[in-house]
């Protein structure tokens, strides 16, 4: 179960992370669109919610915000994608 949500984790920073762009509103929808596809993974294939959308909720908050903070790592550790040069 760790192993499944950490792989989920970096899948979902990495993906924010590569679509990080310098418009804050797109970025607001991109993230908006993360925590989408994070309440309807929890919903099909989630360790807590088995289906039920509350519980899918709460656990997709939980995965995006561990997905936030892992986007936040790989900026400190590669760099800022939207840096000039």
């Amino acid at each position: 179960m760790i192993r499944e949500l950490a792989w989920r984790t970096g899948l979902l920073g990495l993906g924010m992370y590569l679509v990080l762009t310098d418009d804050p509103t797109r970025n607001l929808r991109l993230n908006a669109l993360a925590y989408v596809v994070a309440l309807v993974w929890c919903r099909y294939d989630g360790a807590l919610s088995r289906g039920r959308w509350g519980a899918a909720a709460f656990e997709a908050v939980i995965w995006y915000l561990a997905a936030v903070a892992f986007a936040r790592m790989l900026v400190l550790l590669i760099g800022d994608p939207l840096a000039p040069g």
